[in-house]
């Protein structure tokens, strides 16, 4: 059981570099640590249908080597996870996917794949799936085990989720969630609640709602919060959110993207990185840059993304 609280009142997030975001130095990611990765060729999250995809992988479980710096081992690196509940690693400077593993979180022989997916700052990744539960997940072994939270019809039952830098916070940021419902085109009110998500405590607060259809979220290391929006004609949108309220603060539509039946995305390096399924026809990665507002199509691949996060310590600037 968790409870729903209604919204409060907070202090404002900080726009300076926090936590393990400050100061941080960029090497370069070890080539051993993505072999047999690559790009090309032939998931908030987004919003699939439930049930397709995951049976039993062999492989073991695979974490890519970190790439330095002051956060907790993997965190450096964006990870993704698709349809099929497959975990990936992503770094943005070689546009290179690393293969973990297959997830095993005891829900697949009931049909459930993830939905969306948070990474936090000391490794771990939170994966929602179909099933409205929160899974949690250690990026470093495999490991998988229920965070208690979710599964209760009604509110937030699914969403779109990211962390952001929170100085206020003991641990230096804060998981919010943005709700995902499912109307018919043309019925949809084209409104979402906002929420902070506390797994420790199995609390959600509601900080309050804004326009927009269903969104995956991703936070940055000095408290911005963003959202990769579907719209009604699977055109898309990157809204920055008032973290305060969950009102819009700034809408930018992307002429050139469209989104089929995945999407995803995660802040690295002042860019946005945005993972768009084609209707079971793979993925395309588009690189958006927050200083110009444009997208560009930096690569394809044969999987789709339904879930991606990024812990709060990586870059906040693009890398020198």
């Amino acid at each position: 059981m968790y409870k729903l609280r209604r919204p409060l009142a907070w202090a404002p997030l900080a726009l300076l570099l926090v936590g393990c975001a400050e100061g941080q130095t960029l090497p370069e990611l070890p080539a051993e640590a993505h072999e047999g990765g690559g790009r090309g060729g032939a998931g908030g999250g987004g919003a699939a249908s439930p049930g397709s995809g995951g049976g039993a992988v062999e492989n073991p479980w695979d974490p890519a080597a970190p790439s330095g710096g002051t956060c907790s081992e993997v965190t450096d690196l964006i990870h993704v996870v698709t349809t099929a509940g497959d975990l990936y690693s992503f770094w943005p400077p070689t546009l290179q996917f690393h293969k973990l593993g297959h997830l095993d979180c005891g829900v697949g022989a009931g049909g459930f794949t993830p939905m969306s997916m948070a990474i936090d700052n000391q490794g771990f990744a939170h994966v929602l799936y179909w099933d409205g539960k929160v899974y949690d997940v250690d990026l470093q072994t495999g490991a998988c085990e229920p965070s208690g939270f979710g599964g209760e019809p009604g509110s937030f039952y699914y969403f779109g989720m990211a962390y952001a830098a929170d100085p206020s916070s003991p641990t230096g940021e804060t998981l919010f969630v943005r709700e995902a419902v499912f109307y018919d085109v043309g019925a949809d009110p084209l409104v979402r609640m906002l929420g902070r998500l506390d797994l420790d405590t199995q609390t959600l607060d509601v900080v309050g709602s804004g326009e927009g259809a269903n969104a995956d979220l991703s936070g940055t290391g000095d408290g911005r919060l963003f959202a990769f929006v579907k719209n009604e004609d699977a055109t898309a949108s990157v809204v920055e959110l008032d973290a305060k309220t969950g009102a819009a603060a700034s809408v930018t539509p992307l002429g050139n993207v469209t989104i089929g039946d995945s999407w995803a995305f995660a802040h690295w390096g002042g860019a946005l990185w945005l993972f768009s399924g084609q209707d079971g026809q793979g993925m395309s990665v588009y690189q958006y840059q927050l200083a110009t507002g444009e997208a560009t199509l930096v690569a394809t691949e044969g999987f789709r993304v339904i879930g991606a996060g990024v812990s709060t310590c990586v870059p906040v600037e693009p890398p020198q």
